[in-house]
């Protein structure tokens, strides 16, 4: 149920909005923003990808005239994401755009491009769409067709490739420790780092498959390019990976039957939540990988993964939160840090968007609509990304499905 509105609307303020192309993507570097000396304004980089060939970007999101625009990839800007020093961004052109610091949003386009062999991927117009993209500090990794390419952060680093794989790579995840995970029919494939060797000098990475000994019980072979290093008779479409990469979590269908499969990546312990009617669409973890997020058709569903002895358990025994919307979720996304009660913005189709809570002892979530937030008639926020603005100040940027950009400042949470 709707939890009571607050006494003041002091705590959320309305920045700014921007017309733009249509939004594909926003990526904030997640780390504590820097005060600009002289200023109010916090220093944290930000981009947003366009449906056209531009992407925009500013090193000060609360500041609307700090936006600049510049041509990134033909086609549209499919995927971005920060690395410690680097943002990477890949498009519908078969590119992937290296873009650094300092003075990284003055360039007119990147200033390494690596343009990728897509094997069986989808070609439109400008190349092969290059959607599944995901980084670490220093290693990004895209799925392309049915290989994934792998690179590094530095300007000399060559592109690795992974597989291929006997289906379409649908999710591709970096781990924390360097892994890459990618998902097709049939399972999961994890590649660990390889020992170093004559080829890192050369900046080009080196990857094995992963042997996981115990799977539910069972030995589970060494995999292959035609056996997913943890098998699934089915298909998982999204992957998310918890803090420290402890868990993996794969949006998943076999049949008519919807699941999250979770997948401890220590020894390859498999873990099933059930109770889905419709398509998982969204997962997402908090930032400490406590607690896994999931969006299906107008449910949300939040678990709680304990810690016990130092290592986060899998949510045996426990059953989700959950709150049911009037509509399909359209974004969802945790708020950056952790408040007593852990919170995440929730977007529907029709419109409306909600701020869930998590409460102690509490088996539902609490609500509060931000009805001032809400798009004009016809409308629904299609990305939400959170920023650290520091003095228990967030920022959340909002695209609308009607190609607005829309920045919001939440001066704390509950």
């Amino acid at each position: 149920m709707p939890g009571q509105k607050r006494t003041s609307d002091s705590w959320l303020s309305d920045d700014w909005e921007l017309q733009t192309a249509n939004v594909l993507v926003i990526a904030i570097q997640q780390a504590p923003a820097l005060l600009v000396p002289g200023t109010d304004c916090r220093r944290l980089p930000a981009a947003v990808g366009l449906a056209s060939d531009d992407m925009m970007f500013t090193d000060c999101p609360q500041v609307k005239s700090s936006w600049r625009v510049v041509r990134a990839h033909a086609g549209g800007t499919l995927a971005a994401a920060f690395g410690s020093e680097v943002l990477v961004s890949a498009g519908a052109d078969s590119r992937v755009g290296l873009w650094y610091e300092p003075g990284w949003c003055s360039h007119p386009v990147p200033p390494v491009a690596h343009v990728i062999n897509a094997d069986g991927g989808v070609r439109g117009r400008h190349g092969a769409m290059l959607e599944e993209l995901s980084v670490n500090r220093h290693i990004w990794a895209v799925a392309a067709g049915r290989v994934v390419a792998v690179g590094g952060s530095a300007p000399t680093d060559e592109v690795s490739y992974l597989g291929p794989l006997p289906h379409g790579v649908d999710a591709v995840q970096v781990l924390d420790d360097g892994s890459v995970t990618a998902a097709c029919f049939g399972g999961v494939m994890v590649w660990r780092p390889a020992p170093p060797s004559s080829l890192e000098c050369t900046g080009k990475k080196s990857y094995v498959p992963a042997v996981f000994s115990v799977h539910d019980g069972t030995f589970v072979p060494p995999p292959t390019q035609m056996l997913a290093s943890l098998p699934f008779p089915g298909w998982p479409r999204r992957l998310a990976a918890s803090a420290a990469g402890g868990w993996l979590a794969a949006a998943a269908w076999s049949g008519a039957v919807h699941t999250v499969r979770l997948w401890r990546l220590c020894d390859g312990t498999e873990f099933v939540c059930t109770g889905f009617s419709e398509q998982l669409a969204i997962l997402c973890w908090s930032e400490d990988g406590s607690w896994l997020a999931c969006a299906s058709g107008a449910t949300v569903s939040v678990w709680e993964f304990p810690l016990v002895n130092g290592v986060r358990g899998p949510p045996a025994g426990a059953a989700p939160r959950r709150y049911e919307g009037a509509s399909s979720v359209t974004a969802l996304c945790f708020a950056p840090v952790a408040a007593s009660t852990p919170s995440l913005a929730c977007a529907y189709a029709d419109g409306s968007l909600l701020l869930l809570s998590i409460e102690a002892r509490k088996t539902t979530l609490w609500c509060e609509p931000l009805s001032q937030l809400t798009p004009t008639s016809g409308e629904c926020v299609e990305h939400i990304a959170w920023a650290r603005l520091g003095d228990g100040r967030q920022q959340m940027l909002l695209a609308s499905s009607g190609s607005q950009l829309r920045s919001v400042t939440i001066q704390s949470l509950r």
